[in-house]
């Protein structure tokens, strides 16, 4: 019979990474079960991280060769090109991302030519009327959000799996691994934000990700004039990483066994 979803409940983001990446590290490779990691009960706009692990990880990521944490959460979110350009209402910035940075990440790297998150969110072709349109998804949620009753949380809902590009055959695609993001009421005065990955790279994508959907809570919490306070991430298949082996962490792993164990033993 199959095993019960682990779930990890942190105000912290990296211990709450650190969490599923042992998950994933104890379990044989691909048995591991499916993992809801849920950021909560942080003050401020984002969740806190822990230092030593983030340096851990990010040096363990440029030695796999893989991309950085920050460069993971851009493709989802591009907080720091928000953060100088937050005279921008939601719409323009969308337009920013789409028609400009979008084409200079798919001309640098090849990877990227069959998108990115923030572009399918931002700027998805869809039929609508009869006729292809680009929606603004993002704006649409905060457009929903604004106004002075609860919107259904059906309503709330950004999709990045788009049937027409990416129902392939082929055995590895590689993009999109996130499907979908819904967010929902929090409270009376806050929201949570959720992805869904019916596959994740823990070692090699997943900080990033968590990461990328807060940013991208705090964008729509920043212009609702809300506050986040919650950032989930449900992952069915959790894996470690592409080519990526246990014995090739054993120093990362020290460090997240380290700092779990004395939040664990700081909680009690």
């Amino acid at each position: 019979m199959p095993g019960a979803p682990t779930v990890v409940e942190c105000s912290n983001l990296s211990i709450a990474w650190g969490h599923a990446l042992l998950q994933v590290l104890q379990k044989p490779a691909g048995k591991c079960n499916p993992l809801v990691v849920s950021i909560a009960g942080f003050q401020g706009d984002l969740p806190p991280e822990d230092s030593a692990i983030r340096t851990a990880t990010d040096a363990a990521l440029s030695t796999a060769g893989c991309n950085s944490c920050d460069v993971s959460a851009m493709v989802i979110f591009p907080y720091k090109l928000w953060l100088r350009r937050k005279d921008l209402t939601s719409s323009e910035f969308g337009e920013l991302c789409v028609d400009h940075l979008y084409p200079r990440l798919a001309a640098l790297n090849p990877a990227n030519r069959h998108g990115t998150y923030f572009a399918r969110l931002m700027g998805f072709d869809a039929v609508r009327n009869g006729s292809v349109n680009r929606i603004d998804q993002v704006s649409e949620v905060i457009d929903r959000l604004s106004g002075d009753r609860h919107f259904r949380a059906t309503g709330l809902q950004m999709t990045c799996f788009n049937p027409a590009a990416d129902h392939s055959r082929q055995t590895r695609l590689g993009f999109p691994c996130l499907q979908h993001v819904g967010v929902d009421y929090e409270g009376k005065d806050s929201i949570s934000i959720t992805g869904f990955y019916p596959s994740q790279y823990i070692f090699d994508r997943a900080y990033g990700n968590y990461l990328g959907l807060a940013h991208l809570g705090h964008f729509i919490a920043y212009h609702t004039k809300l506050s986040l306070r919650r950032v989930t991430c449900i992952a069915t298949r959790p894996l470690l990483g592409a080519g990526v082996s246990k014995s090739s962490l054993g120093q990362l792993r020290s460090v997240v066994e380290k700092r779990v164990t004395e939040e664990i033993s700081h909680d009690k």
